[in-house]
Order: C-alpha cells, then structure tokens, then sequence
C-alpha cells in the first residue's frame, strides 16, 4: 500500500471536485467487485482522495460492524453482502432487521452462524448506505483493503479513518447541496426566502396561516436532491401531526407559508435541516425536498 502523501486537509477540500469529475468511472469500478476479490491484490494510493477516503470508510464500517456483531464476523462475507446491499434497491430493511435481532438471540455458537450474521448485517449496513452519494461513488477495492486493515489493525497510523470521512462527507454533501440550489433557485416558479428556504406553490389556498406556537396535521413525502424517498405519510397512508415549533427550521418556517389545502414543495438547504447530525436514511449535510400539503392547524 502507498503511504499517505498529503495532509488531510488537502485530502478532504479535493474531494468533492475530484469524485465529480471521475464519477462515470469510480461508480464502474464499485460494480466490479466480485465474490473471488482478494483484497491484498490491490495497491491503495492514499494520496488520491477517492482511494483515500473509500479506504478511510472501509476501516469506519470494519469498527461498526465488529461491534455488532460482538467480534463474530467473517470480514469476506460481510464484504459482498456489503457490496450487494449497495447496489441493490429491492431489499427489505425490516426483515433484514428482524432477521439480525432472531440470529442475535440464537445460539452463537450454532453451525454457520458467523457467516449468517455477517451476510445479513453486510445486506444490512449495504442498503441503509444507498442513499448516500458520497459511499456509492467510492472504491470498493479501497474501501474493503481499508475494512480489512481494520480487522488486522494495520490501518496506517498517520490516518484518522473517522475523521477523515467525516470531513470528506460533510465536503460532498454540503457541495452537493449547495450546487442543487444554486441551479435550483434559477428555475421559474421557485422563490427564496431571507434564510435561504426554497419553495415552488403546487397548489395554493386563501385563508390564515399557522404559527410555531400551531400543532398542525400535514401529509408529506420527503426526498434526497437524487430523488431518494426517505420517509413519506403518504405511502404511509396517514397524515401526521406535530408541533410546528419542535421540527427542523425548515419546516418550522415554511409551514407559515401555507394556508389550509396548499400544497407546496420545499428545498431545504442542510443548516435548515439536520445538519451535522443527519437522521435514520438521511446522510449529514443533506439538501432535502419535500412535497407537504397542510390538512388544518389548531
């Protein structure tokens, strides 16, 4: 493996602008991944920021997932389920969550448990990942040299894996972001307010408007700017109701917008949203868009 050349600063401010550039490429060369991969064929170059970062969260994923599965992991296994998850859009999360928690209460001890627990866990972690942009342009080859130096601790000591990737997503998403509303903002329709909300009026109603002070009852369907569903009442079927000033900033404002029977679309830059901290299916530092149409307020 070829040492670590440049600083991580330099590293992670690279990184947006270098895997938009070789994205066409780094997305084919995820797909080559095959279950007769042996990772210590391949030469890791640290001072290229997709090699980098792909291996940094190769060693992040290696620590969550020794720790679920109480060090009980066959890293191979884990490693093409992992890959498979990725790519795979038709899998269901809480069956294969379900299936975790019945594999965690059987008998650890039991024949091919290890290698159970880790294609399903690998699955598992594989599909909650799809809807983050910056994991599925990485290197698998980086990023599972990076998983197992993980399990050999070997990872180079000049590399904080955890902080690397950190910064290298909050780099990709905020840039992301940032660029999606920037084209955005320029379309006809679309209105920006003082803090940077973006919204386009899908249908709009006379009557008076809620405040944060208002609990108000709204159908919505919530997306990624890739066009991911993240969460949505209406698959659901139900509407859901809340206090409009215990949401994310975004909602908080753009709710005062709307009368009773609008439907608007909201473009809610990350600091309106959550930020740092992301949430369930939702990666730090993400633009969202959501469809809410406002049922009444009280």
């Amino acid at each position: 493996m070829k040492v670590l050349k440049n600083g991580k600063l330099g590293l992670v401010l690279g990184v947006f602008a270098f895997l938009n550039a070789c994205a066409p490429s780094a997305e084919k060369k995820a797909m080559e991944f095959e279950e007769s991969y042996d990772v210590n064929q391949y030469e890791v170059d640290l001072s290229l920021p997709i090699d980098s970062v792909s291996y940094a969260y190769g060693a992040v994923i290696q620590k969550r997932a020794f720790s679920q599965s109480g060090g009980n992991l066959n890293a191979m296994t884990f490693l093409n389920s992992f890959h498979q998850g990725l790519n795979n859009s038709g899998l269901d999360l809480q069956k294969l969550s379900d299936d975790l928690y019945q594999l965690r209460r059987q008998n650890q001890g039991a024949p091919d448990y290890v290698n159970q627990f880790s294609e399903k866990l690998g699955l598992y972690m594989g599909s909650m990942d799809q809807v983050n942009p910056l994991v599925r342009k990485m290197t698998m080859s980086s990023l599972s040299k990076g998983f197992n130096d993980g399990m050999n601790q070997s990872v180079p000591s000049n590399l904080n894996a955890d902080s690397l990737y950190r910064e290298a997503s909050e780099q990709f998403n905020k840039g992301m972001g940032e660029a999606f509303l920037a084209q955005n903002k320029q379309k006809e329709g679309v209105q920006v307010t003082a803090s940077g909300l973006q919204y386009r009026v899908l249908k709009e109603t006379e009557g008076d408007k809620p405040t944060e002070k208002n609990e108000v009852t709204v159908h919505y369907t919530g997306k990624l700017i890739s066009g991911t569903v993240f969460d949505s009442s209406v698959q659901r079927g139900q509407p859901i109701s809340f206090n409009l000033g215990g949401v994310i900033a975004g909602w908080t404002e753009g709710l005062q917008l709307m009368s009773v029977g609008s439907k608007y679309r909201f473009y809610i830059p990350q600091e309106l949203a959550y930020g740092s901290r992301g949430m369930s299916k939702i990666p730090p530092y993400s633009t969202l868009v959501f469809d809410v149409e406002l049922f009444s307020f009280k």
